[in-house]
């Protein structure tokens, strides 16, 4: 393999028919590649790019590709380390029904553990169950669309990192979108909501 070098944003789309062979994490992965997050990506380099590593701020790490291409201590470890990602504090992941996993603990050994992450989809049959899932909502809870406000009171109140992944709040609101579910109670001429969980997408392209 070709030395391993830091890909400029501007060049992400060298390494997305890699990544493709992801069936899971695709908006965070899509969030990097399309530049709306503040991600790393590293590959041989080579003007077509035949193994790659994707670093979210999320500290989740992809790796894609072919593991067989060369070495995987300079592209997961060594000159990640070297460009400031603290590679110790990542999980990766890869794509399902590849080597990769026999690869890594070829040249890491047990300096890798295996964890517990399992992959669940839903089926068919549970699409209409999915598509209906307002009906679901428990009595006085709502759902409403993030706006810059409440990002920011969101990010402050349950830590969600609308920050470390998109570099500031007004790019979480134009780069992605997110949602609020909040509880509301009546007392007397008054309603008081308080928001008990928030979730956010990162992509915006159909491709991820």
């Amino acid at each position: 393999m070709a030395k391993v070098v830091e890909l400029e944003s501007g060049d992400f789309k060298l390494v997305e028919p890699l990544f493709e062979a992801f069936d899971s994490d695709r908006s965070l992965i899509g969030g990097v590649l399309e530049g709306n997050q503040i991600g790393r990506v590293f590959c041989e380099d080579a003007p077509t790019p035949r193994v790659a590593a994707l670093f979210h701020p999320g500290e989740y790490g992809y790796v894609a590709g072919d593991p067989e291409v060369g070495d995987l201590r300079s592209l997961v470890e060594e000159v990640p380390c070297t460009a400031g990602v603290d590679v110790e504090e990542y999980e990766f992941l890869m794509p399902r029904n590849s080597t990769w996993i026999a690869h890594l603990n070829a040249v890491f050994g047990d300096r890798l553990k295996r964890d517990g992450y399992e992959y669940f989809t839903f089926t068919d049959s549970k699409m209409d169950w999915i598509r209906k899932w307002s009906d679901r909502l428990p009595d006085g809870v709502k759902i409403v669309q993030m706006d810059r406000d409440l990002a920011r009171r969101a990010e402050k109140a349950f830590h969600v990192a609308a920050v470390a992944c998109w570099g500031s709040v007004e790019r979480f609101i134009d780069g992605g979108f997110g949602f609020d579910a909040s509880e509301c109670r009546s007392k007397g001429a008054y309603t008081r909501c308080d928001g008990w969980v928030v979730f956010c997408v990162a992509w915006q392209q159909r491709r991820w």
